[in-house]
């Protein structure tokens, strides 16, 4: 069964997630805690009071992950061709 793929975040959606997600308290909640389903639904009803109505806990740690993922991918990518870049 194939599974429906959500709507595309949007720029300010995903700034809004970022803040939230960057947040020194919420960076100790997740580095503190082992199970932290609990933690993306909070940043899920965060994105809720912001606007963002239809942004499950999941869906949050998701998009949160490829953020890194492809932002090392990129570090990594500079890193060996040479180029310098600030960020």
């Amino acid at each position: 069964m194939a599974t429906k793929r959500g709507r595309t975040w949007e720029k300010d959606e995903t700034l809004v997630l970022l803040e939230i997600w960057g947040d020194e308290n919420t960076q100790e909640r997740l580095r503190t805690c082992n199970r932290k389903k609990t933690i993306w639904n909070d940043i899920s009803l965060h994105l809720r009071a912001s606007g963002y109505e239809d942004r499950e806990g999941e869906a949050c740690k998701t998009t949160i992950y490829i953020l890194i993922s492809a932002y090392r991918r990129y570090k990594d990518g500079c890193s060996q061709s040479g180029t310098v870049t600030t960020m």
